[in-house]
């Protein structure tokens, strides 16, 4: 919703389906012409460093029409700190899991 009219698919790189490949088919078969990765992730790790690119290479061979880019990992993000404040807030106030 956040994003208007454009087209989300979820994707995992390991542990759970579907994985970036199937996304990216799901997405180009639809007409996407572009392809955004968001990393959920706190830091660039070897995941964000290695596994992300390399899946990327891949994707940009096997759909050569779609232009694929990868955005920043969340956690420097200063809304995710205030997600963080808000949960701890609501845990100091009852909400939180016991």
């Amino acid at each position: 919703a956040l994003l208007g009219e454009t087209r989300v698919e979820v994707a995992f790189l390991q542990m759970a389906q579907p994985g970036l490949a199937a996304a990216a088919d799901r997405g180009a078969a639809a007409g996407a012409r572009t392809g955004v990765i968001v990393p959920f992730f706190l830091f660039p790790g070897a995941h964000v460093r290695d596994d992300i690119p390399h899946e990327l290479e891949q994707l940009r061979l096997r759909h050569p029409g779609v232009t694929f880019c990868l955005g920043q990992v969340l956690g420097g993000h200063p809304k995710l700190a205030q997600a963080a404040a808000e949960r701890a807030r609501e845990a100091l106030a009852g909400g939180g899991l016991t």
